[in-house]
């Protein structure tokens, strides 16, 4: 698990969005990770360790070619 130190201004959704290329479903996961993070305001203070957990891979669907 990597981690991300904030700096003034910075906001969750725009640092997941950033670490996992756009994809913020991973916002619920970083949550998670930090419970601490739910009595911070919106804008963020500078000094806070995030714990960024490894995106899990998605699951492809497989179609039957023979039956």
């Amino acid at each position: 698990m990597t981690t991300y130190t904030t700096t003034e201004g910075d906001m969750l959704d725009a640092i997941v969005a950033k670490v996992y290329s756009g994809n913020t479903a991973m916002l619920t996961d970083v949550l998670d990770a930090n419970p601490h993070l739910a009595e911070q305001p919106p804008v963020l203070p500078a000094g806070i360790v995030i714990a960024l957990p490894e995106e899990a891979p998605a699951i492809l669907e497989t179609e039957r070619l023979w039956g």
